[in-house]
């Protein structure tokens, strides 16, 4: 299956990256003293940045659809 350029590929995009982003923000966790609170806030917030990302993404590299009047 091919994708091509587009907002709702930008946010598939997002959606999958944002997801290993996020967890990857949240095991910090394991290493560094904080509370657990404060980790599930540092995943939410990078998964919703990651997802923005992939909007604008989207947005930039969208489909050209070629228009043609062949009669």
């Amino acid at each position: 299956m091919a994708f091509y350029g587009g907002v709702a590929n930008g946010l598939r995009f997002g959606l999958y990256f944002g997801v290993f982003a996020g967890i990857l923000s949240a095991s910090w966790y394991l290493w560094v003293p904080v509370p657990a609170t404060l980790a599930l806030g540092w995943m939410v917030t990078r998964f919703i940045q990651v997802l923005g990302a992939g909007f604008i993404i989207g947005l930039v590299y969208r489909k050209h659809v070629e228009v043609s009047n062949v009669s």
